[in-house]
C-alpha cells in the first residue's frame, strides 16, 4: 500500500484492506480535462494522499482545497434544499 506510509498509525487502520477511496478515483480520473477540488478538507490530510498517489507534481492541474474552518454559516444553511440532517 504505496499510500500508507503518508498517513499516521491511527489513519492507515481506517483504511486497513484497502486505498482510501479518493485516491482510487483520482487515479481513475486524472487524465480528464479539469482541475481537482477536495471541498470540507479539514487539516489536508487526504489530499496530501492523492496527490502522492498520483504523483500530483507530474501533472499540470492545480489542486483547489476549500475549508470554512467552522461549519457552514447560519445564514447559508438555509439557502440550499432542506436536508436530512442538520448540520
Amino acid at each position: 500500500m504505496r499510500w500508507a506510509s503518508l498517513l499516521g498509525p491511527g489513519v492507515q487502520r481506517i483504511f486497513e484492506g484497502g486505498s482510501p477511496w479518493p485516491a482510487g478515483v483520482a487515479q481513475q480520473t486524472k487524465s480528464l480535462p479539469g482541475e481537482f477540488v477536495e471541498c470540507g478538507v479539514n487539516r489536508g490530510g487526504m489530499a496530501r494522499v492523492v496527490m502522492e498517489y498520483v504523483n500530483f507534481s507530474s501533472m499540470n492541474k492545480k489542486f483547489y482545497l476549500l475549508d470554512t474552518y467552522c461549519g457552514i454559516p447560519d445564514d447559508m444553511k438555509h439557502a440550499s434544499a432542506p436536508l436530512a440532517f442538520d448540520y
